[in-house]
């Protein structure tokens, strides 16, 4: 039975059947010839990865690194990188644990190669998504990668990579100096279409949105060149969130669009969290609610069982501006003031809850919570890509409450960016300048503030937002700031 299947194999090779096939048949003769089972089931997993069938991939790298542990390290070490990376990519928890067991194996073989492999596939998802997550077993595994490996470019994508680590750290200084050092030693195409995504994090900054264009069109054209679908996705990606922020509605649903199309070939679980979250953003921005609450709550179930901490701080970023158009933001109150506990590096959460006191018409006693976590937010603010969508929750809270101090200080941050849309990299929280016009109604002045508005209702026209969603969203921001009222 075994010869049987031994060339049937052969002859599957000869004919051109599916890869699957012939390994299934090298699988079953595997005593004959264990170096073509180990090739077979590797071929077999990388055309389930090119469908996004990293499942698949996963199994079939588990059949081929069974046979090869007892017969070659080297050779066992690279597929169980290749193995763990795929259980990353199909969403399986365990995968933190099996690459860290990687890249300690790495390390101590002292190939660059794979210490590069294993380093850049665990500074990913579960791997650095725990929030102020720098100094953790991957913070000290990351720094042991890089000091490793001698050739730049070969550790360009672990610095940009590691950048992930310090985006939510409290740190965003060494997380823009992580990918602008790998953004400069990327030198090749490959190395290139692998570290240019990560200034999606890194370059979140509104100051960095004109560098963040330039890098997501050269990327788009790096991808078409080497017919790359990964890096075709992340361009797109990158493209999405610079379009939203310019008020560029069309360009902003068509990158949308290109997302889901491109997820059938690209369908890892960060991928599809990726193009679920924007389709929520898009839903928002419409003004459907319903649908902005479907897509994140799918999104959350995806991501949650990977990087629970990432997928709920995205999801609650979500809920926010959701709950505050429904006018229920106060459901969010004790949820908040639980984040602000477990996340006190976070100064957005810090916003949050502070806006989250100040809708409801709040006493002496809320209105001085409310001005001590603006405070707290205003002193601790990260200049990434939280910034913006925490000065337009703080601005928002501010106005609300009306502590004229520090409206004066909101309006400062805040007017050098009136030409742009707040956008956290989660939902969309509307045109900066809406808020300034809140702020200068809540100064009780009303030509700046009519002026705002207007360029603000300009903003979100140009996003595709209906008129009547705008209205109404803007009479709920309002509200609360009469006597001075809307100004039309």
């Amino acid at each position: 039975m075994i010869d049987l299947h031994f060339a049937l194999a052969h002859a599957a090779q000869k004919v051109g059947a599916p890869n699957s096939t012939v390994a299934s048949h090298f699988l079953a003769a595997e005593s004959l010839d264990p170096d073509a089972a180990i090739d077979a089931c590797r071929l077999a997993a990388s055309d389930a990865t090119r469908v996004g069938a990293h499942a698949d991939s996963a199994e079939w790298l588990s059949q081929a690194l069974a046979i090869a542990r007892d017969r070659n390290d080297a050779l066992a070490l690279e597929i169980s990188i290749e193995y763990a990376d795929a259980l990353r990519l199909s969403g399986d928890p365990s995968h933190v644990d099996k690459l860290v067991s990687a890249i300690q194996r790495a390390l101590r073989h002292g190939n660059d190669e794979l210490i590069a492999g294993a380093a850049f596939a665990l500074l990913q998802l579960g791997g650095t998504t725990g929030l102020g997550d720098s100094d953790s077993v991957v913070g000290k595994y990351a720094h042991l990668a890089m000091e490793a490996i001698v050739d730049p470019e070969l550790r360009s994508r672990v610095d940009a990579a590691a950048s992930l680590a310090w985006s939510m750290s409290g740190n965003e200084q060494r997380c823009a100096e992580m990918f602008e050092r790998a953004e400069k030693a990327a030198i090749t195409s490959q190395a290139r279409r692998q570290v240019l995504p990560f200034a999606y994090l890194a370059l979140g900054h509104p100051k960095d949105l004109g560098s963040r264009r330039i890098l997501s069109e050269e990327l788009v054209e790096l991808a078409r060149e080497a017919n790359d679908p990964v890096a075709m996705f992340e361009a797109t990606h990158l493209k999405f969130s610079t379009h939203l922020q310019h008020g560029e509605g069309h360009l902003m649903r068509r990158s949308s669009d290109e997302m889901k199309t491109l997820i059938s070939r690209v369908g890892d679980v960060g991928r599809r969290w990726a193009t679920l979250y924007c389709s929520a953003a898009v839903a928002h921005i419409d003004g459907n609610d319903e649908l902005c609450e479907k897509r994140s709550d799918e999104a959350f179930a995806i991501f949650s069982p990977v990087a629970p901490e990432r997928a709920y701080a995205v999801y609650g970023s979500q809920l926010l501006p959701l709950r505050l158009g429904q006018g229920r933001l106060g459901e969010l109150r004790d949820i908040l003031a639980d984040m602000v506990s477990d996340q006190s590096l976070v100064t957005a959460w810090h916003s949050a809850f502070a806006l989250a006191l100040a809708v409801d018409e709040p006493d002496t006693s809320a209105r001085e919570l409310a001005s001590i976590h603006i405070r707290a937010a205003l002193d601790n603010s990260q200049r990434d890509f939280t910034w913006l969508s925490g000065q337009v929750i703080t601005a928002s809270a501010a106005a609300l409450i009306r502590n004229q101090a520090l409206i004066e200080e909101c309006l400062v941050e805040l007017e050098p960016w009136a030409h742009l849309v707040a956008w956290q990299g989660t939902c969309s929280y509307g045109p900066v300048a809406h808020v300034l016009a809140m702020l200068y109604s809540a100064a009780n002045d009303v030509e700046n503030a009519r002026r705002y508005l207007e360029q603000g209702n300009g903003l979100a026209e140009s996003l595709g937002t209906p008129p009547e969603v705008t209205e109404q969203r803007l009479d709920l921001a309002f509200r609360s700031l009469v006597p001075c009222g809307r100004t039309r």
